[in-house]
């Protein structure tokens, strides 16, 4: 552009196939997002998950382990050939605690946030 006194800048794309991306694990419980917060007197895990699938959790002093699975198995379409299959399979995520937490395995309580679409799984603290 004649006369044109501000700088300018460009930008340049090379077109063509890209073989140069990270080959990224996908981890199966992806489906399963927690959050853990500590308190002086708690322990809570905020869960978000599938839908459709019973969440189980299973408590230990020093962590706790999620398992979710479908209510309704997925059926494979007939004649259908399987290469990878998650959705069928049970998503299991242990979370383990800071060294110093240890939780009152047995003090469970349960709420379900409808708002945020978050399961808040809350425990005592031993002290």
């Amino acid at each position: 552009y004649p006369g044109k006194m501000d700088h300018t800048t460009c930008v340049v794309f090379k077109v063509g196939l890209v073989n140069t991306l990270p080959n990224i694990p996908i981890e199966k419980y992806v489906p399963l997002s927690v959050s853990l917060f500590t308190t002086d007197d708690h322990v809570k895990l905020y869960c978000r998950t599938i839908a459709k699938g019973k969440l189980e959790c299973f408590a230990k002093r020093k962590s706790c382990v999620l398992r979710v699975r479908p209510q309704i198995p997925f059926e494979i379409p007939d004649g259908a050939k399987v290469i990878t299959d998650e959705i069928s399979s049970e998503i299991t995520r242990t979370i383990e605690f800071p060294p110093e937490v240890r939780i009152k395995i047995h003090s469970r309580d349960l709420k379900y946030e409808r708002s945020a679409g978050v399961l808040i799984i809350q425990f005592d603290r031993e002290k």
